[in-house]
């Protein structure tokens, strides 16, 4: 209902939002007159609950949800006359529905929350303290002066260049097509023009560290170069994915 009018039919909601297909692990393909059949997995997964009209069934009895990929969720509580939305970009997903069920579902009511008078200024002190770590490690390696000023070449054909500046380290990327251009800072992070903040360090396995933090997306990227001789390895880490690329000074 909206405005006092209906805009979708209760029993096309409840059709939709109802489980058509089993979606437990080793479940066998059900028949669609009976979508329990095989259901044979651990009843706490929210990927175990069946599957409706593109909504996925949750744990909580009567709730459901429009799923998107690392972290993007639209929960519907029914009983609680409430909707959420969350934007994530995680590993795991599981862990986000969890904390939902455990820590937000138990204080909702049908019959609302007192909100106290300076409730708001209490969520703006909260979101304003919200920060997200730096790279992690050292600001000085042996390494520093050998890789300063020097140009890689890695698999993909990217020349990348270091220039290290006091606690600034510069990247140049030199792509085909195209390139980007960014700096990083050492125990904060620094906001580009290209909507990537950036902060390197040296871990403790002597790798150099970049983080790197797009402004307009749920994601950070960990790029981390070790560099032996004249090579260097690189190890991306970009949400769940992990690539592997490796370079030779030029």
């Amino acid at each position: 209902m909206f405005g006092g009018k209906r805009i979708l039919d209760e029993t096309l909601v409840a059709e939709a939002t109802r489980k058509h297909i089993s979606n437990r692990g080793g479940a066998k393909y059900p028949r669609l007159d009976d979508p329990d059949a095989g259901d044979d997995a651990d009843a706490a997964s929210d990927w175990g609950m069946g599957y409706g009209w593109q909504f996925w069934r949750c744990v909580p009895e009567g709730v459901y949800r429009g799923d998107g990929m690392r972290g993007q969720f639209c929960v519907v509580m029914p009983g609680q006359d409430a909707v959420l939305a969350v934007t994530a970009g995680t590993d795991d997903m599981q862990g986000v529905l969890r904390s939902v069920w455990d820590k937000l579902l138990p204080g909702m009511n049908t019959d609302g929350l007192p909100v106290p008078d300076d409730g708001q200024a209490q969520l703006d002190a909260l979101l304003s303290s919200r920060v997200l770590p730096c790279a992690e490690g050292g600001k000085t390696s042996p390494l520093m002066e050998r890789i300063n000023g020097a140009e890689y070449v890695f698999d993909n054909n990217d020349i990348i260049k270091f220039n290290f500046n006091g606690e600034l380290l510069t990247i140049s990327q030199a792509e085909q097509p195209g390139g980007c251009n960014f700096t990083a800072g050492y125990g904060r992070h620094v906001d580009n023009n290209n909507n990537i903040a950036a902060s390197w360090a040296w871990n403790k396995n002597g790798a150099l560290v970049v983080k790197h933090i797009p402004t307009r997306h749920a994601f950070t990227q960990i790029n981390e170069y070790k560099f032996n001789g004249d090579t260097a390895e690189l190890t991306v880490k970009w949400g769940g994915d992990v690539r592997f690329m490796k370079g030779k000074r030029s």
